[in-house]
């Protein structure tokens, strides 16, 4: 896991070493174990690494590396799980190895089988690979996009790191932030990151499953999608709900297994959530099962819980009853300094470089607790939730649906999960009204009118539209549109490949990296993606639950107070709590400013007097708490 950065001068001017090394290593948080730097083509093309040793933690991993008697080298961020067995395929092929990386094997894996290769991975990673024969430089991204790939380009320039932040070092390039982004972001916090876009003119991302192939004297082609998950799930699965539980958990215990390769510790973040108690239990229960994989780390027992004491957010109790079960000794928690909260919101944000939905400090805090315990790999529990209705908004556009077109039967399926994911002093109230909904819908389509307006007008449901705009467009030649699958399916694809999980993937990178620590992510194992989005809905949701498989498939292994558990936090900031609170004295002092209240009106919210009344009253409103701390994150990055 690393910060990789790329320079290539179209106009045959030579690369500045020392732009080449400003621009590195202003990402040297993402790797403070080394950094090389490396000039090619009549030096118009600089590669640069800031390392972050995980495998094979000898000089022998030293990146930019190079394979074929330097044909080929590389710049690389990510991790190839499956590496030993694609190496030992190539080895089989006739191919010699230096080293004991992943590295080597992508480079391997590329000379044998070209940009083909990519078929081979399973893993998360952003690279490109400069072709000293043929003169190109190829840039690829994972499938789902769990590492990072920013360019910009010029008629005269290509250039491109792990983070937007990099490019306020990049000598000739004025990083300007687009007014109009900023607006869209603020309306919708999840509008941009899949669709390749940020809130930077000219600086724009690599997609998710695409690659870049770059030849000087030639135009800059759109970015060329390889991998293509709608060719993964035509086909229905049809095996029984017994059949795909035995599936799901096999699928993923190897996925945890081959993720446990690391020549350094590991650890877990756990929430006390399902999806991380799910993802800890595992990893506990293979090391306590076997201890022969190869290259399995030796420690991986620890997990770090972030608590937030006295607000909604706190979900330790939940964390203990895991750690409980499998070693409490190995249970670390970690918490915010509420003496310096003010300081470390500003350091944070300046750091994340973008306008987020919430403060990512609740976030950093878990890594912060990871890299604290000489870690730096954790094995976390994302992605399952945009696979398996695990959000609540999820379950209401689907319960919708359901009753717009008058399937009543599977209308009061979703009411019982959904009715679930409240809290339960809100689900009596929550049950009536969704089942006046239902009774509402039942009596009009039993009655004689009712009956003629369907046959005469049948029911279109209202499908949610992706608005997507030209730029993105521009960027690939084949950008995900879902419309011809069945609508319970189009909420899940969007959201995975769209909306909520691009956005949550950036999050954890930037937070995890602030400290240099790995994520990775056993449901984001693309055999279980696919296994996943071929599942029915039944097998997703019912008995009152959402993410049914997934509940099942670990009961033995996680306890059952958590895998019963329903009401879901999440992973975020208490904002109105600090703002009322700990942050308070912060915010009065900042909106004094004139450059707050000139945020707040280029954002079109409120007159700051609103804002400060609530302060002072320490009445903070969710949405004006919200509103608040967009302004205060659009003057941060702007200074």
């Amino acid at each position: 896991m690393c910060g990789i950065s790329g320079i290539y001068n179209l106009n045959n001017n030579p690369v500045s070493l020392e732009t080449l090394k400003r621009f590195t290593d202003s990402m040297v948080h993402r790797g403070p174990d080394g950094a090389g730097y490396e000039l090619f083509d009549n030096e118009t093309l600089g590669l640069g690494q800031r390392r972050l040793s995980i495998l094979d933690l000898s000089e022998a991993g030293k990146q930019p590396m190079s394979y074929a008697d330097g044909r080929y080298w590389i710049t690389y961020n990510g991790e190839i799980f499956n590496f030993i067995e694609v190496k030992e395929e190539l080895q089989q092929l006739g191919h010699a190895f230096k080293s004991d990386t992943d590295t080597e094997v992508i480079l391997a894996a590329y000379a044998q089988w070209g940009k083909t290769c990519l078929n081979k991975f399973n893993g998360m990673w952003a690279f490109a690979i400069w072709d000293e024969q043929d003169k190109t430089l190829f840039l690829a991204r994972d499938r789902f996009g769990i590492k990072p790939l920013y360019y910009t380009f010029t008629d005269y320039l290509i250039a491109f790191a792990s983070e937007t932040i990099a490019f306020k070092n990049l000598d000739g390039f004025k990083r300007n932030i687009n007014g109009d982004r900023i607006k869209e972001i603020v309306e919708n916090s999840l509008a941009h990151e899949g669709l390749g876009l940020t809130i930077y003119d000219n600086i724009y991302q690599i997609l998710p499953g695409h690659t870049l192939t770059i030849q000087k004297g030639k135009p800059l082609p759109k970015q060329k999608r390889w991998y293509d998950i709608r060719a993964k799930i035509k086909e229905a699965n049809t095996n029984s709900y017994e059949e795909n539980v035995k599936s799901f958990y096999n699928l993923f215990e190897n996925a945890c297994k081959i993720r446990m390769r690391s020549d350094v510790p590991l650890a877990s973040a756990l929430s006390g959530g399902l999806d991380s108690s799910s993802v800890y239990s595992m990893v506990n229960h293979i090391s306590e099962k076997s201890n022969n994989n190869s290259r399995q780390a030796q420690h991986c027992k620890k997990a770090i819980t972030a608590v937030f004491p006295g607000t909604e957010m706190d979900e330790k109790q939940y964390a203990e009853v895991v750690a409980e079960k499998w070693g409490k000794e190995n249970w670390v928690c970690t918490s915010n300094n509420m003496d310096h909260l003010a300081q470390e919101l500003e350091q944070v944000t300046i750091k994340f470089d973008t306008i987020a939905g919430t403060p990512m400090n609740a976030i950093t805090k878990i890594y912060e607790g990871v890299r604290n315990e000489q870690v730096i790999v954790s094995l976390d529990g994302h992605g399952v939730d945009e696979m398996l209705f695990g959000y609540r908004y999820m379950l209401d556009k689907l319960f919708y649906y359901y009753l717009e077109i008058g399937s009543i039967e599977k209308a009061m399926l979703v009411k019982e999960v959904l009715v679930n994911l409240y809290h339960e002093s809100n689900r009596e109230s929550v049950s009536k009204r969704l089942g006046s909904l239902i009774s509402q819908v039942e009596k009009n389509k039993n009655s004689l009118k009712g009956k003629l307006k369907s046959l005469l007008k049948p029911i279109k449901p209202k499908v949610d539209l992706i608005k997507i705009p030209n730029e993105s467009n521009q960027l690939s030649d084949d950008l995900y549109h879902f419309e011809a699958f069945p609508y319970e399916q189009q909420i899940l694809l969007n959201d995975f490949f769209i909306y909520s999980l691009p956005t949550y993937l950036r999050d954890f990178d930037r937070a995890s990296m602030q400290h240099s620590v790995e994520v990775r992510m056993p449901f984001m194992d693309y055999r279980l993606v696919e296994f996943c989005f071929q599942l029915p809905v039944e097998h997703k949701l019912g008995m009152g639950f959402t993410k049914r498989i997934l509940r099942d498939a670990v009961k033995e292994i996680v306890p059952k107070s958590i895998v019963e558990r329903t009401y879901k936090v999440g992973i975020g900031s208490p904002l109105v709590s600090w703002f009322n609170n700990e942050l308070n004295n912060y915010a009065q002092e900042l909106l004094s400013t004139s450059e707050l209240d000139l945020f707040l009106k280029e954002l079109n919210f409120e007159d700051k007097s609103v804002y400060l009344e609530q302060l002072q009253n320490k009445t903070l409103t969710d949405a004006l708490a919200v509103q608040l701390w967009q302004a205060i994150n659009y003057k941060t990055i702007n200074e």
